[in-house]
């Protein structure tokens, strides 16, 4: 039994070794060290441009080369320092995320692939929260056929984007509604009350704040009240 033991020990042993040895060029070769793979920002939906600079650094005793480098879509780039690099130098990554202003509010999660000569493909993560200027809560306001009540909407600025004060609202209430606009609590919040003006029988409609300048995003999708009575 024991010259069994021993046997089966010695083939063991030598499966290891012969793993080791076929595992040993790749763990000498040229390894790329990436300084973190994935980004997580918060940005102003003014921005239009977002850029990351991810640093590399070959780990590895041999030179080492980036092949490719290619993204998820073309709102996203990734250029090289240099494209080879000897064991212990170091480069750069630099990647540039183009967001549209059409869409403030939004999460942009785009991935950046990473091509080098030692058969590996890193795949770096960019993901981008855009801030919106404004929100607008409710978005619905709902009578019942002939009820005559106020309700209120809370109109919300993000100040470390836009400074616009409101004005008034434009949109389709036919003079069915009112309208009062006043600032709120806090800096950048602001009531607006409704009311019919007359028991309304049924309507549809559709309101939206103006302000003193321009606001991204301010569309009737994305900032309309809708004003229904039935």
């Amino acid at each position: 039994m024991s010259f069994f033991n021993t046997y089966i020990r010695r083939v063991l042993g030598r499966f290891v070794s012969s793993c080791l040895l076929a595992l040993l060029p790749d763990i000498c070769s040229a390894q790329l060290s990436y300084s973190e793979v994935r980004k997580n920002v918060t940005v102003p939906s003014d921005d239009t441009t977002i850029d990351w600079v991810c640093e590399v650094t070959n780990i590895g005793q041999n030179k080492i080369t980036i092949l490719d480098i290619h993204t998820d879509c073309g709102c996203t780039t990734g250029k090289l320092s240099a494209d080879s690099f000897g064991p212990g130098e170091k480069g750069k990554i630099n990647i540039r995320m183009y967001i549209s202003k059409e869409f403030p509010g939004v999460e942009a999660k785009h991935q950046i692939f990473v091509k080098t000569d030692d058969g590996r493909i890193q795949e770096l993560n960019f993901n981008a929260t855009i801030e919106r200027a404004f929100n607008i809560a409710p978005r619905i306001l709902l009578w019942r056929k002939g009820e005559v009540s106020s309700k209120v909407v809370r109109l919300t600025l993000n100040r470390k984007i836009t400074q616009a004060q409101p004005t008034g609202v434009s949109g389709d209430a036919k003079g069915l509604f009112s309208e009062t606009i006043k600032p709120g609590d806090a800096d950048g919040e602001y009531i607006l009350t409704i009311e019919p003006r007359v028991a309304v029988e049924e309507a549809k409609l559709v309101i939206i704040p103006v302000f003193d300048s321009p606001l991204i995003g301010l569309t009737d999708e994305r900032a309309g009240v809708h004003l229904i009575v039935r």
